[in-house]
């Protein structure tokens, strides 16, 4: 039979909320008891584990059980959230903590009032410890795994005692890949049927693998949407190619070796030097006095 905790878990309205530091609650409409919650929020109720939590049940008069009551009737029936100061739940301003409040429908009919911290109240519990509160007090067959595929938490009897490795060793990295990125996954394993479920965001999250005795059929997407990707299509084979014929190639001729004179390497041509345009006779340094002519001859030109 499948543990109702583990059905609320893998909710994607609730699964984001499940590893997060910031506290959860899922109230019953009637505020008469706690139906699902997070690590974070039962400690902040009081709780050792969100199991535990489930099973305690709250009377009218009761300060906070007064304040959800007066919430269930008040909140818009299309889901939308709104802000809500709770007194009982957390040290914030005066006592109150604020919380995103807002109405969710449920599977099974009705409705139930989903409570949302803004703020992390300390102490806060590290990842690990979150996990093993969340799956803590359930017999169902179910593991969680870090996203790098790192075994965190089993239970289940016998399936605990033989999960010990990673995801890659049930063959579902292909599985955990599909599931990280659209946020659930369905595929088989070497321990039979398995689904997983992204948990969480950021750096709280985390897989949540569900194996085939608690998987019902409704709630798990088909294994085309999110299962494996399908073996790559085959190729025909080629055509072998017949060799071509290459043609003789005329023998090279020897590289004859140049002469160079020794130093040679060492030697630079100076640049030439550009004549200055010759200056007029007039212009010259100490020009010489010009002889007169001689008698009979023509004077020069």
């Amino acid at each position: 039979m499948t543990d109702p905790l583990i059905t609320l878990t893998r909710d994607p309205r609730l699964a984001m909320h499940a590893t997060s530091a910031v506290g959860a609650w899922l109230w019953a409409s009637d505020a008469s008891r706690i139906l699902w919650s997070n690590a974070a929020g039962a400690a902040l109720v009081g709780a050792a584990t969100p199991a535990a939590l489930a099973e305690r049940r709250f009377t009218p008069d009761q300060p906070l059980a007064t304040q959800i009551a007066r919430l269930a009737g008040s909140l818009p029936a299309t889901g939308a959230p709104r802000l809500d100061r709770l007194r009982g739940v957390g040290g914030g301003v005066g006592g109150a903590l604020l919380c995103s409040c807002s109405r969710l429908s449920l599977a099974e009919g009705g409705h139930a009032v989903l409570v949302v911290a803004t703020e992390v109240v300390k102490p806060t519990l590290p990842l690990a410890e979150r996990v093993q509160r969340l799956v803590a007090g359930t017999d169902a067959p179910v593991a969680v795994y870090a996203a790098d595929g790192v075994l965190m938490q089993a239970r289940g009897g016998p399936l605990r005692a033989r999960l010990a490795g990673p995801l890659g060793e049930l063959d579902l990295t292909a599985v955990a890949a599909a599931a990280l990125e659209s946020g659930q996954a369905r595929g088989a394993s070497r321990l039979g049927e398995v689904a997983l479920h992204r948990l969480g965001a950021g750096s709280a999250t985390v897989l949540l693998a569900v194996f085939a005795e608690t998987l019902p059929e409704a709630t798990v997407p088909a294994a085309a949407e999110g299962g494996p990707p399908p073996p790559p299509p085959r190729r025909s084979p080629r055509r072998p190619q017949r060799p071509r014929a290459r043609r003789p190639s005329r023998p090279r001729q020897p590289i004859r070796p140049t002469r160079s004179r020794p130093g040679a390497e060492r030697r630079t041509r100076r640049p030439r030097r550009r004549r200055s345009p010759a200056r007029p006779r007039a212009h010259r340094r100490n020009p010489r006095p010009l002889r007169p002519p001689r008698p009979g001859n023509p004077p020069p030109k």
